[in-house]
């Protein structure tokens, strides 16, 4: 492979492909063996990053090989994301009580967290332990495993690639602006946080499409992929914020019905939204900054 901004397109797909399967493998192995409590996220990302250099690089490849890749990852990492989901709202909740002054803890609020907590990982686990079983992971690994390989690239993906690799970056900026600034002009609060968590995931897509061009545009990449990180996590508590909402909600719904006090899951409600709104101002600080 030749290095740097004289690299064909071609060469930094194909060695973006090789390292995030390995990382896939892996975090597989960490998963299943239990001894990683960062292997689930491990394995998620490695999956995002492999299905957004497909996307990325896609003029240069046969999608007839590689849509079915991106497909059978997007399914079964979306499976696995429950699990992930349910355990960054518990680890929420948890930090909501241990900052929350003990005067203003109304009722069994810890006993029901627990349990909370408890059903939570209970449910997750089961669901990681069914997809890791199921024929589609399996099936998605293997297809991984050939297209790393020896990815179906056509004859485009011989040519210097300096310039498709700006054009496409240019591309995955646009994206993400243009849904953040779709999200921001929604009215609805549900409608805003379904939109901005699409923004999120462009961001992301952007963050890994920029660290798979480092080695042909260092510069631009990095500024990019530092960018969209940071737009990214500010998306990405806004979305837990709103998730955490819901199951507050919910929570204190439980809580009425056994004849307990709700005030503390109210409280954590408003909080929470008084939190989001601040994650989303901070959210358009940071699209103003992509933009530039």
């Amino acid at each position: 492979m030749r290095d740097g901004a004289d690299a064909p397109a071609g060469d930094l797909l194909r060695q973006r492909l090789r390292e995030q399967r390995d990382r896939v493998e892996a975090a597989d192995a960490a998963l299943r063996a239990g001894d990683d409590p960062e292997a689930l996220h491990d394995l998620r990302v490695a999956m995002r990053r492999v299905r957004t250099a497909l996307a990325t690089f896609r003029p240069l490849l046969d999608r007839s090989v590689t849509e079915p890749l991106r497909d059978e990852l997007r399914h079964v990492s979306g499976e696995l994301g429950r699990a992930r989901d349910h355990e960054v709202v518990v680890e929420r909740l948890e930090a909501l009580l241990a900052d929350e002054p003990e005067a203003l803890v109304r009722g069994p609020v810890a006993e029901r967290l627990a349990s909370l907590t408890r059903t939570a990982r209970s449910e997750g686990g089961a669901e990681v332990e069914a997809t890791l079983a199921g024929t589609r992971y399996a099936a998605a690994l293997t297809l991984l495993g050939v297209v790393a390989d020896d990815p179906p690239l056509t004859d485009a993906a011989t040519r210097p690639g300096r310039r498709f690799e700006k054009r496409r970056l240019a591309r995955e900026v646009a994206r993400v602006v243009e849904r953040s600034d779709a999200a921001v002009a929604l009215g609805d609060e549900h409608a805003r946080g379904e939109a901005l968590h699409d923004a999120r995931k462009a961001a992301k897509r952007l963050r890994y499409a920029a660290e798979a061009m480092t080695p042909a545009l260092p510069t631009r990449s990095r500024r990019l992929a530092r960018r969209a990180t940071a737009l990214q996590q500010r998306l990405g508590d806004h979305h837990d914020a709103l998730v955490t909402r819901d199951v507050l909600l919910a929570t204190a719904a439980e809580a009425d019905a056994a004849g307990e006090p709700s005030f503390t899951y109210g409280r954590w409600h408003a909080l929470e939204g008084v939190r989001a709104a601040d994650l989303e101002a901070q959210a358009r600080d940071e699209v103003d900054r992509l933009r530039g």
